[in-house]
């Protein structure tokens, strides 16, 4: 699969840990403009082949889980408008 795109469509609750089962994304996961809320997981570091993240105008809170640096491909993340810190967790 090359991108998971699931903005816009009113989505509630938390992002599933299972996120890493889409760990073969090669473009983009969108899932901008939805209500989900809470702590993102940290297996959504997994999906270290994706390009670019969006997960801008939800209701996420907490930090950013220290696994997103595995995402070693990604080149773009967007998450304004949230509730979550800057610095992510177990970073000094």
């Amino acid at each position: 699969m090359m991108l998971l795109d699931l903005s816009f469509n009113n989505l509630k609750g938390s992002v599933p840990v299972q996120i890493d089962r889409f760990s073969n994304l090669a473009l983009s996961l969108n899932l901008s403009n939805n209500n989900f809320e809470g702590q993102l997981p940290a297996s959504i570091g997994k999906l270290v082949s994706v390009l670019a993240i969006d997960l801008s105008d939800n209701q996420f809170s907490g930090s950013i889980p220290t696994l997103m640096g595995s995402c070693i491909s990604l080149a773009y993340l967007n998450m304004c408008n949230q509730g979550i810190k800057k610095r992510a967790s177990g970073a000094p």
